[in-house]
């Protein structure tokens, strides 16, 4: 019965894993963010919009032209001056109007509003951008750490393999009484453990998988797989190019930049409505009129008439209203400004401690490479001197743990120095040059 049960999980452990899928590239799931990850499209919702309103203000400094009409219709009694009858007066008027407003003096308000919309445009984009850069951080470690464990799921399944064979292998000298049932017993838990490990690679793999598909906007049902290889080599980064880079090209750093202009605009904005507004207004109209009554005969009348002038409009004294307006602005521009010189140091900061820990990482990285090297030559000797029965089980199966260990340690190692190398590559704002 234990022989069935083992016989029945090792089916499992490898046909689970084996239904079809289509493997991705790197290019192809950034592609698949791109196209469909919900943040990024509805961060471009809003950049859209952002530009629209960016365009309906440019009309803010050019005249205003408004057509208008009226359309009267009246009724008045009236007398015969010959006689004692009365009657009704009828009239009926109609006046079509070309209105025309221009701010001459004053504009300065109008432009620093249009600029603020600018400015609020390319902060929309800075937010798009920085949506776009999240999201494909997460799938790119999503993909390499998909690429790792597919990478550690070859070891094991190896090294299962090897160990159905050896259980295979001492079950027919068991039962032909040329091994003891303590040999035996060794080799069939060395296949549980093997077997144990290989399905929790492939509840990782599919778990990885799953949230790879969310970030993608990939249905759950669909499945899916990846391919490609893992980078062998890292480049060296020069710490005071880096530096440089980040401050021209950081996304977080460009948005605040962003959000103080907008402040320093709201300031100068607030500051000129303290001035005299000025603006040209004219209008042209003709008067169409209609009179009828049964004492008199009908009656038309045409009124042409044009009309220019200047309106100002000037707060000379409000109790300190506007001076408060504008100390509230000056503050909110101060404080931006400390939030901004505040995120530099807190980003700095962070791009010397991760260069540093990339640095520390590649040299772990060398050094467990090194050593898997080694374990992984003394276990193959153990496994050719197991075979011949010249070292016992024990010594033999601490090597192999002992080679399963070193393998993830670099496997651990190779991860962390990609992940310090992603933040190296986010920080300066050049995700999208790496994936492509």
């Amino acid at each position: 019965m234990k022989q069935k049960i083992l016989f029945i999980c090792l089916c499992f452990v490898f046909v689970t894993y084996s239904y079809a899928q289509q493997p991705l590239s790197l290019k192809e799931v950034v592609q698949l963010v791109l196209n469909n990850n919900y943040d990024i499209r509805i961060k471009d919702f809003g950049k859209q919009i952002a530009a629209n309103e960016n365009t309906l203000a440019n009309a803010g400094g050019m005249p205003r032209v408004r057509i208008l009409s009226d359309l009267r219709y009246g009724l008045q009694g009236i007398q015969d001056p010959t006689s004692v009858a009365t009657g009704i007066l009828h009239s009926v008027g109609i006046t079509p109007k070309i209105q025309t407003d221009w701010i001459l003096f004053g504009s300065k308000r109008v432009r620093n509003a249009k600029t603020a919309l600018e400015t609020k445009e390319n902060g929309s984009n800075l937010e798009y951008q920085l949506t776009v850069e999240s999201s494909l951080i997460a799938a790119i470690t999503l993909y390499y750490q998909g690429l790792l464990l597919l990478d550690k799921q070859k070891i094991i399944k190896s090294l299962l393999e090897r160990s159905k064979k050896d259980w295979q292998s001492s079950k027919l000298q068991f039962e032909q009484g040329n091994i003891s049932g303590y040999d035996y017993n060794q080799k069939e838990s060395a296949l549980w453990s093997d077997s144990s490990n290989y399905l929790t690679t492939i509840i990782q793999i599919d778990q990885l998988y799953t949230q790879l598909k969310k970030v993608c906007a990939i249905e759950d049902t669909i499945p899916i797989a990846i391919q490609g290889q893992l980078p062998n080599e890292f480049p060296v980064y020069n710490y005071q190019n880096l530096k440089s880079t980040v401050t021209q090209n950081n996304y977080r750093l460009r948005l605040e930049s962003s959000y103080l202009h907008l402040k320093q605009l709201d300031t100068e904005i607030k500051r000129a409505n303290r001035k005299p507004l000025i603006a040209l207004s004219n209008q042209f109209f003709t008067d169409f009129q209609y009179i009828e009554s049964k004492f008199t005969d009908v009656n038309f009348a045409t009124n042409i008439r044009f009309f220019i002038g200047l309106s100002m409009s000037w707060t000379l004294w409000d109790a300190g209203k506007t001076k408060g307006i504008i100390r509230s602005a000056e503050l909110n521009y101060e404080q931006e400004s400390l939030n901004k010189e505040k995120m530099e140091h807190d980003i700095f900061n962070e791009l010397h401690k991760t260069y540093k820990a990339y640095g520390w990482r590649k040299q772990m990285l060398d050094v467990k490479e090194k050593s898997l090297e080694a374990v992984k030559y003394n276990f193959e000797l153990l496994d050719k001197r197991y075979k011949k029965g010249l070292t016992n089980g024990f010594e033999y199966f601490q090597a192999k743990k002992s080679y399963e260990k070193a393998y993830s340690e670099v496997l651990v190692a190779r991860n962390q120095v990609m992940m310090q190398e992603l933040e190296l590559i986010r920080m300066s704002g050049g995700i999208l040059d790496f994936v492509n």
